[in-house]
């Protein structure tokens, strides 16, 4: 990828954009190059050869700096620069400055963002995203203009897809777009309610250790060998995953209903959000992340029949004797009804739940599977906070208005093909600090 070295106060605004102009072909270039990659292993019907997968992470890689370049131009034109750029010597895309309060992490470097903390924040605090906006950008007003052609009132939202129009038809959005897109997907979701933390991935893999063991401190006398322990530490990667959605919307109620941007945000951000907390949870780990039944060291235990508060309650004994504290309870909203809302005693008066469930939250999600040998279902006892999900941290978006979707959905009825793409991975870092209960009936 060539490298840009012009400084943005050195050059005039017509020449920035044209700087725009050129670095949005170089990115739409490595996007296409990449969607080739995967379009041929897709008609082959198998997955990336190490050779493929390295080319097109490059890519992916290449095309985010760009973006990032691009950004830094497009709030140069539009006077959004972020708190702390020096304007008069900063090179679009090199580190921004900091925030008093926060700190620049060095290469390799992480930090897990907890359940009530902000993507988009997190970026503002780093530099890589302007102050907070008086008026919050929209995906739906952005996807509105790119069907209709008509960005009235969306003109920073027109601005923040970092003119990536590609010849594909996508749209690389900008960071600030794509971590508002993923606070708010993050917000319904049960995993991330639950406790699951979210990493921000510069790569299209990233490692990380877990704990795999608990160390064994040996009291000793003066002079005596110190006492060896088993590893506790393992390694593992990340590797950012696709998870796409596919949704047609008619252009005339686009253009006609009041409500039309704020509909379509709900719906992908709600059907991101339940197909990546199917995955958390029960993820094969093949084109999906590993879920947390699939883990080999996770414990289980086999209720066989309907479960009762008391089988919860064992589950959290179990998690308790690996040193592990639960943080909360995820099951289906049928088990819940039967087990938990339901459960009545022999006068027929609610149960009371035992001491360890008492303070202990619960969580339903129809993302639990139910149709386990039949119509088995699961539930998850454990410490959520030990789930991690590596996101990239640019989301694309492609419309297609003379196409169809795989039920025959398109342009013979004027609607629109919206296609939505962010990729991620997910991991536990302490796999027994979770229990699963299996062959729930109820």
């Amino acid at each position: 990828m060539p490298v840009d070295n012009t400084n943005a106060p050195d050059l005039t605004r017509d020449q920035i954009r044209d700087m725009v102009k050129r670095l949005t072909q170089e990115r739409s270039e490595c996007m296409s190059k990449a969607r080739r990659i995967l379009a041929v292993a897709t008609v082959e019907n198998r997955e990336l050869t190490p050779d493929e997968a390295g080319e097109a992470d490059s890519l992916a890689t290449s095309a985010e700096m760009l973006t990032k370049k691009i950004d830094r131009y497009n709030a140069t034109l539009s006077g959004d620069a972020p708190r702390g750029e020096n304007r008069t010597n900063h090179q679009p895309g090199d580190h921004p400055g900091q925030r008093p309060e926060s700190r620049a992490f060095l290469p390799g470097e992480y930090r897990a963002l907890t359940k009530d903390e902000s993507l988009l924040d997190h970026f503002r605090a780093t530099g890589e995203v302007a102050e907070r906006r008086s008026r919050p950008l929209s995906l739906g007003r952005a996807i509105k203009g790119i069907i209709t052609g008509r960005w009235e009132g969306a003109e920073d939202e027109r601005r923040a897809l970092s003119g990536s129009n590609d010849i594909a038809g996508g749209y690389m959005l900008s960071t600030e777009l794509s971590a508002m897109w993923i606070d708010r997907a993050r917000a319904r979701s049960v995993m991330a309610q639950a406790g699951v933390k979210i990493v921000p991935m510069n790569s299209a893999s990233m490692a990380m250790v877990r704990v795999t063991g608990d160390p064994v401190p040996a009291w000793r006398g003066e002079g005596d060998v110190i006492a060896s322990s088993d590893p506790v530490f393992g390694g593992v990667t990340f590797n950012a995953r696709s998870l796409a959605v596919s949704i047609p919307v008619s252009k005339e109620l686009l253009a006609d209903a009041a409500n039309a941007a704020e509909v379509i945000e709900s719906v992908l951000y709600s059907a991101m959000a339940v197909e990546f907390d199917r995955a958390v949870l029960d993820g094969d780990g093949v084109r999906k992340p590993q879920g947390i039944r699939q883990a080999a060291g996770v414990g289980t235990l086999a209720v066989g029949g309907a479960a009762t508060t008391l089988r919860f309650a064992e589950a959290v004994g179990l998690v308790r004797q690996q040193n592990e504290e639960p943080t909360g309870i995820i099951l289906h909203p049928r088990t819940y009804s039967a087990a938990i809302d339901r459960a009545v005693d022999s006068t027929n008066q609610p149960l009371q739940l035992p001491p360890s469930l008492r303070n202990l939250p619960m969580f339903q999600t129809t993302s639990v599977p139910a149709n386990l040998s039949g119509s088995n279902t699961v539930a998850y006892v454990g410490d959520f906070s030990k789930v991690v999900v590596g996101m990239r941290q640019q989301i694309e978006i492609a419309v297609a208005t003379q196409a169809r979707d795989a039920s025959g959905r398109g342009f013979e009825r004027n609607e629109a093909i919206i296609l939505a793409t962010l990729r991620a991975d997910a991991m536990l870092v302490r796999e027994k600090a979770f229990c699963v209960l299996t062959g729930i009936t109820n």
